[in-house]
């Protein structure tokens, strides 16, 4: 494979992507909305109910490992500080792997839908070339996103707390390790499920809409923590991680020996 190739191709698939309305929009959107605006919301929601009864219920069902770290804090700021460091932390990943599904989807089905895919189909680059780039249109900016929309959650944070708290929350280690190794390896999970789906989806909306089934693990998360099941500290995020990527490595092994040129124009299946 000549890697010169695949990163052409790459490169063409993310600018269509941004100049593409229902693509670029859920990208701008999704991580400004959650990472942005709602921890201003939450902020304000959690100082107005830290000391009451709800909140010591729902502290009470948190993990005792969890719940030692929060009896650092005061009691009005414990509410905080859960839902800022530990409740939003799935909610974080769910960014990158929107963002995968965005411009996957597009990328074979959305490609198929504009009649563009065979023309790029009968070029001289091979099915691996092909399929490369298209991978890495969705997974690159996955990654970037990732990080920048880790970086701009941790300011958000930061500069709300210190006006409230008088003290900063982030980055922590498990958020460190969240941006950098496991939403990297989610954002490949999901690829790998929209490489399959995408290139056999007859439509952009089509494959976005089976492809929405990614952010189930995300949601699973959300709700494990908050029954207090278990808590996304450093260990558990690293774990979370690593089994990520074997299941991506596996799925997107399993995907490149199935798609073919043929099976993205849907003649096979």
């Amino acid at each position: 494979m000549r890697p010169r190739i695949a990163f052409a191709f790459a490169e063409r698939d993310i600018r269509l992507a941004i100049r593409t309305p229902s693509v670029y929009l859920p990208l701008i959107s999704t991580p400004v909305v959650s990472l942005v605006v709602l921890p201003v919301v939450l902020v304000f929601v959690t100082r107005a109910f830290g000391d009451s009864a709800l909140a010591g219920t729902l502290i009470g069902w948190m993990p005792r490992a969890l719940s030692a770290q929060l009896d650092a804090f005061p009691a009005a700021d414990r509410l905080t500080v859960l839902t800022l460091r530990y409740f939003l932390a799935p909610l974080y990943l769910i960014t990158p792997v929107i963002v995968t599904n965005t411009i996957a989807a597009d990328g074979f089905a959305g490609e198929k839908e504009r009649k563009t895919l065979e023309p790029l189909l009968h070029s001289p680059a091979t099915d691996a070339e092909l399929l490369t780039g298209k991978m890495l249109a969705a997974w690159l900016p996955a990654v970037v996103v990732g990080i920048g929309g880790f970086l701009a959650y941790t300011a958000v944070v930061d500069i709300l707390t210190a006006i409230t708290m008088g003290q900063l929350l982030l980055p922590s280690p498990s958020w460190v390790v969240l941006a950098v190794w496991t939403a990297p390896a989610m954002s490949a999970l999901a690829l790998g499920a929209m490489v399959l789906l995408s290139a056999r989806a007859g439509t952009f909306q089509g494959a976005y809409q089976l492809g929405t089934i990614v952010v189930l693990p995300p949601i699973l998360l959300i709700a494990g923590q908050v029954l207090g099941l278990f808590v996304l500290n450093t260990l558990f995020v690293f774990v979370l991680g690593a089994v990520s990527w074997i299941l991506a490595v596996g799925i997107l092994a399993f995907g490149a020996r199935r798609i073919t040129r043929s099976s993205m124009l849907g003649l096979t299946h």
